[in-house]
């Protein structure tokens, strides 16, 4: 009856073995869907933020342009006087 407890000692070990290899590897990756679910809220805020500074830049270029017409305007430009 010696090598029964012995080899049901071991199929206890293999398998408390697996339970816990299971779980460790279980919550390394919950930890890391996690981090990923985090990381995709970040990008997601950092989508938002760029979208807005770039309709800011697009409005300051428009405001640019605007008054680069208005100087380049030739009815704006006057020809240097000539005095006698």
């Amino acid at each position: 009856m010696n090598w029964v407890t012995e080899v049901a000692a071991a199929i206890c070990a293999i398998i408390a073995t697996g339970g816990f290899t299971t779980y460790f590897v279980l919550t390394k990756t919950i930890q890391k869907l996690e981090k990923m679910n985090q990381d995709k809220d970040r990008t997601e805020q950092l989508e938002v933020r760029l979208n807005e500074l770039e309709k800011r830049l697009t409005d300051v270029q428009d405001v640019v342009l605007s008054i680069d017409d208005r100087l380049d305007h030739p009815a704006n430009r006057s020809e240097p006087e000539i005095r006698n």
